[in-house]
């Protein structure tokens, strides 16, 4: 009869511990589940997320509305890391800032995504050909025209002329839409990528070894 009793308490108080552990589980998922989601997903409340609406309709929008991939511009460093992990690669750029480049890191084949680190926060977001695997509607980068993309986002306020690379005698044309944050790099009368930023270069410059080819 002792052995019953002490056995029929045991299981209570394994019942009682179980419930109290469900409802601790049910509050902290409460009170951060969502910022858990918010860091690990691309949606974050008030900004329209790129990959999930067709690039083409981002006309209508500046460029401090959306994400792409949950990154926006102004987030910190360990921001980014905390959403997507560390970039493939990291380099440095003429003006101290640093270029996080993501390819197989968020599932493309080759560079995709390029971002520039100024003072510790994203300030620009450039996106490459090999990117359009994770958009939405027709394929853009690569593919569309300049006369496209005039159609497409109007006549840009600025446009200079920059080299493909330190190594290259190559040159392409970036054309400034200030107004809504937007930066549209053409190469042989294509759009090699699309970029949003919070900051503007105001001159032509030959020799700032910024990649634009994936």
């Amino acid at each position: 009869m002792h052995i019953q009793l002490h056995d029929k308490r045991n299981n209570i108080i394994a019942v009682i511990v179980l419930v109290m552990l469900f409802i601790g589980a049910i509050v902290l998922l409460i009170q951060f589940g969502p910022e858990v989601a918010n860091i690990q997903g691309g949606k974050r409340e008030g900004y329209t997320e790129l990959t999930e609406i067709d690039m083409r309709v981002v006309n209508e929008l500046h460029a401090n509305e959306l994400t792409i991939l949950g990154i926006k511009l102004g987030d910190t460093a360990e921001d980014v890391k905390k959403r997507k992990g560390n970039p493939d690669k990291i380099g440095q750029k003429n003006d101290g800032s640093e270029r996080w480049e993501f390819g197989a890191s968020i599932g493309l084949e080759k560079t995709g995504m390029i971002l520039t680190v100024k003072d510790g926060k994203v300030a620009r977001i450039m996106l490459l050909p090999s990117f359009n695997k994770l958009l939405k509607g027709d394929p853009l980068l690569g593919v569309m025209t300049k006369n496209e993309m005039y159609a497409w986002l109007g006549a840009p306020e600025e446009f200079f002329f920059r080299q493909v690379s330190s190594s290259s005698a190559r040159v392409y044309r970036e054309y400034q839409y200030q107004e809504k944050g937007f930066i549209i790099n053409i190469l042989s009368g294509d759009v090699v990528s699309v970029g949003f930023t919070s900051y503007f270069d105001g001159k032509s410059d030959l020799t700032s070894g910024v990649q634009v080819t994936s």
